[in-house]
Order: structure tokens, then C-alpha cells, then sequence
């Protein structure tokens, strides 16, 4: 923003004879293309106007400042999400828009406005201004769309529970043990889960899926069909065959001999499972597998689980 544009800004800010809306109009106006349509709809007793704005940081730190007196408290962790999306190249006009009431108060997209500013990028936003201040209490009124739901609109078979598998493989692989659902390194958003998916094997995502969804139910619950199927998907990337042998044996108990590490896998997931006083938390849970499953493929023995206190998971 060049000197002038500032003085003419800061000129219209602090003018006295323009009311709230007179001035955001002013703003959204100066920063609209001449190729985009500025849009106006006179309804019953209200005047909208829709228009695509090229917001800069400075632009969206003046309408956070002077336009948003009564929104949500902030959610970091949403901020969090938008800021490597647009960061990351992966932010996408989805016809969202930014909205004002017809006092010239911001509505919906504060958070949207403060990760621009932190991402410090610009960006070419929908906005509608002019709307009854009750609409507010309308806005989010439906369900969230799911990471699961752009699966299944890409066509993506048994959506909800490869949206799952995707999610554990992710957070496995970066070192994120336990389902974090609020830490953004942890998991994928709805504009990363199909690109994600798509670079996995199509097949053995869904094999995977299948072997997860039919021993849960043998293991009596004793692992969720999400666990199961993730792990499965982590060991056929070493070894297709033990990776079956280990999983399936572990959830059926069938032919294991004391001393075997999926015998005593075994028999420490069935304590965390039945016995009410015994808690076993996500991420010890997943490196109690990994575990066994090293001493597994070395053909060693356990008799007891004994974790080291160093013990960090090495797949």
C-alpha cells in the first residue's frame, strides 16, 4: 500500500460524516477489480452487494480493526489450518464468502481475515455486505463437511472409513501416535485427505480398510477396525505376509505359543479391553504393537511386555 492509498484509507476511517457502511463499502469498492462485477440486489428493505475483493494484509487488518466489534472468539488451531493452506498454495475460491451486516459489522470470516494477515499473503475473497444482523445466528447452522465427504464425492468407496485409515497412516507417519484431533500437523483437512489418498495405493488402501473392518469384529473389539487396518497398511510396507500372520493371529489368538510376542501382545490388549482398572492410552497402545511386532520379525521371544523408557517406534 503506497503513501497515498494510506492517507486516502486513514481520510475515510476517520471521517465523521460517513456512517460504518458508507466506509466499508468504500474499501471493498476501492479494492475491486474493474473485470469483476460489483453485483447489487435491493430485497424488501435491504440493499446487498457482492463483490470480489483483492484483500492484502493491510486491508484485511483494517476491517478485522474497524468492521468486526461482536464475531466468535478466535480458535487458533482454525487459524492454524487456513495459514498452511495458504501458505502451502492449497487455498481455493470455494464461493465462501466474507459477510457484513447493514451496519457495516463483519458477520463471518474473521478467521479466514486473520490467517491472511499471518500467512501474509493476498488473496481475491468473496463478499457480501448488507445483511439483517439476525442472519448471524444462522451461519454454520448445518452439519460440517467431513474429510469423509470429499472422498465420497470423488467417488471413493467405504468413504468414512478410508477418510480414517488416511488420517492414521498420516499422523503415524509423522510420529503422532494417538488421534490429536486439534494439533494441525496431526491429521489432513478437508483440502489435503483426497490429494493424500490418491498418492497411496488405491488397492491396498482399500485391502487394508476390508482386513481392519473384518478382524476388529473377530477380536471382539479388542482393536478398532481404524487401528487394525492402519497398522496392516504400515506393516505390508515391510513385509506383506508376516504383516498378516502378526495382525490376524493377534485378533483370533489362534496356534501362539507362550513366548510368542503376539501372545503376549494378546494378552495385554485383552487386560486394556476387559479389565476396567487397566487403561492403556492411544499412543502406548500403537507402540505396544510396534513393539511386538519388531521383536516378531527378528524371531525373538517376550514373555512380558516391558517397554523402555526410551522406547521410541522405529518403522
Amino acid at each position: 500500500m503506497n503513501i497515498i492509498e494510506k492517507i486516502k484509507l486513514y481520510n475515510v476511517i476517520d471521517n465523521p460524516n460517513l456512517s460504518k457502511r458508507e466506509k466499508l463499502d468504500f474499501l471493498l469498492e476501492n479494492n475491486t477489480p474493474n473485470e469483476s462485477k460489483n453485483w447489487g440486489l435491493n430485497v424488501s428493505d435491504s440493499i446487498f452487494r457482492v463483490r470480489f475483493v483483492v484483500v492484502t494484509p493491510e486491508l484485511a487488518e483494517t476491517l478485522l480493526t474497524h468492521f468486526n466489534s461482536s464475531n466468535r472468539p478466535i480458535t487458533k488451531s482454525n487459524v492454524a489450518n487456513l495459514v498452511k493452506e495458504m501458505t502451502n498454495d492449497k487455498w481455493l475460491v470455494n464461493g465462501e464468502s466474507i459477510t457484513f451486516n447493514e451496519t457495516g459489522d463483519m458477520t463471518n470470516g474473521q478467521h479466514r481475515l486473520v490467517s491472511l494477515i499471518k500467512a501474509n499473503v493476498t488473496l481475491l475473497l468473496l463478499t457480501i455486505t448488507g445483511l439483517k444482523g439476525e442472519t448471524f445466528a444462522t451461519i454454520d447452522g448445518g452439519r460440517k463437511r467431513a474429510t469423509s465427504d470429499v472422498l465420497a464425492h470423488a467417488g471413493v468407496v467405504s468413504a468414512k472409513n478410508t477418510s480414517s485409515l488416511c488420517k492414521f497412516i498420516y499422523g503415524f507417519k509423522q510420529g503422532k501416535y494417538c488421534a490429536h484431533r486439534n494439533t494441525s500437523d496431526r491429521t489432513l483437512n478437508n483440502t489435503s485427505i483426497l490429494n493424500y489418498y490418491n498418492n497411496l495405493n488405491e488397492t491396498d488402501v482399500h485391502n487394508c480398510v476390508n482386513f481392519g473392518q473384518t478382524y476388529s469384529k473377530k477380536a471382539n473389539g479388542m482393536l478398532t477396525p481404524t487401528v487394525l487396518g492402519g497398522m496392516y497398511y504400515i506393516f505390508n510396507e515391510i513385509d506383506k505376509e508376516k504383516s498378516y500372520e502378526f495382525l490376524s493371529k493377534l485378533c483370533t489368538g489362534d496356534n501362539l505359543s507362550n513366548g510368542s510376542p503376539i501372545f503376549a501382545l494378546r494378552n495385554r490388549l485383552l487386560k486394556a479391553a476387559f479389565d476396567k482398572t487397566y487403561y492403556l492410552p492411544p499412543d502406548l497402545l500403537i507402540k505396544n504393537i510396534a513393539y511386538c511386532w519388531e521383536k516378531y520379525i527378528n524371531g525373538e521371544t517376550v514373555k512380558n511386555i516391558k517397554l523402555p523408557e526410551d522406547y521410541s517406534i522405529n518403522i
